[in-house]
């Protein structure tokens, strides 16, 4: 999926390979807030090695005695990788008996702390990145000058291959769900499915924006996005000052997360969405369907602490933090032509 979507950048691409051992990709999420150190909900601060944030939440569940639903977590953390994320477990009665250390191979906990709230999907600020990339050939002065122009620029934000499962057949079953082919096996499913579906559309628009080199740029009937929030807002015409703050960083243009309702842009920019859009009528009709309520997400993402490391000649470490819910790949494509040793073998 994202190794066909259109690149910011013409760049003689350094090539290598990705995750070569679970060790080359480290995630530690960053909460971006203090827990109160009392309250119902038990916070534990689990590290993981090839092990996936459903398999830690169903193992934590079983050992407290409670449902998986019951299981707060922000979000999904790469299996094939050591991550560091926080799980909330209810301990209304303060029964549960968690202590740091080792509780399976490949899991341990780090620390036991208690909140007043349960811990809800993209609950933290973001998430802290080391990624190693080995067998590396290419013109590094290139590299080194595309990591200047993405610590300006940023990159697109667009949604990661793991948004839409393998070989995007989450697409594919969303597009069956919609046409009554296919039906869920339950909520979750369902969710994944809707999910899929709204990223593919979004990513589609964001790729028209990346060809037409406007994907950091305002356009006329733009919808934009302040950096660090989910305010949005428009604006009558692009002066001067709409295009300060977009080189600022302060803003960023917006695309459609399709649902139901009007699309909040205008002119030019509605003409894109919606012509892209209407190219999938059966993913746009089944959104729209389902409740889903139309928002927005920013067009680009801001790197400015993005760092790279030359350990050897062939053997690189980029480290860098990103906002919740962007995606590193989407990084990394920008600047690595890479080869992930996880699905390839």
């Amino acid at each position: 999926m994202n190794n066909v979507l259109p690149k910011s950048r013409i760049t003689p691409l350094v090539q290598g390979v990705l995750r070569h051992e679970a060790k080359d990709f480290r995630v530690d999420e960053q909460l971006g807030f203090e827990l109160d150190d009392e309250g119902e909900h038990l916070w534990l601060h689990v590290e993981k090695t090839d092990n996936n944030t459903d398999w830690v939440s169903r193992l934590l569940a079983r050992m407290a005695g409670v449902q998986n639903r019951d299981i707060g977590f922000a979000g999904l953390k790469d299996r094939y990788a050591i991550t560091s994320q926080w799980f909330s477990v209810p301990d209304t009665h303060e029964k549960l008996d968690f202590q740091p250390g080792p509780i399976e191979e490949g899991i341990e906990i780090l620390a036991c702390r208690r909140h007043t709230r349960k811990l809800r999907r993209g609950g933290l600020k973001g998430n802290r990145f080391a990624i190693r990339v080995r067998e590396a050939e290419g013109d590094i002065s290139e590299l080194e000058r595309a990591l200047d122009e993405i610590r300006v620029d940023g990159v697109p934000n667009y949604f990661g291959e793991q948004r839409f499962g393998r070989g995007g057949r989450n697409v594919s079953k969303a597009r069956d769900m919609f046409d009554r082919k296919y039906r869920p096996r339950n909520k979750h499913e369902k969710g994944i499915l809707l999910s899929a579906a709204r990223s593919e559309l979004f990513n589609r628009v964001l790729a028209e924006r990346v060809l037409q080199g406007s994907w950091n740029k305002a356009l006329e009937g733009d919808v934009f996005q302040l950096e660090g929030s989910n305010s949005i807002f428009t604006s009558e015409q692009i002066d001067q000052s709409i295009v300060d703050r977009l080189l600022e960083g302060d803003i960023h243009p917006t695309g459609p997360m399709w649902g139901r309702g009007n699309l909040l842009s205008e002119g030019e920019v509605r003409d894109l969405e919606q012509g892209v859009a209407d190219q999938e009528p059966l993913l746009l009709e089944g959104l729209e369907h389902a409740g889903l309520k139309q928002e927005r997400r920013a067009l680009r993402f801001l790197v400015p602490d993005l760092n790279m490391i030359q350990e050897d000649p062939q053997t690189f470490l980029f480290e860098f933090t990103l906002p919740s819910g962007t995606y590193a790949t989407s990084l990394l494509r920008e600047l690595v032509e890479y080869r992930d040793a996880s699905i390839s073998g």
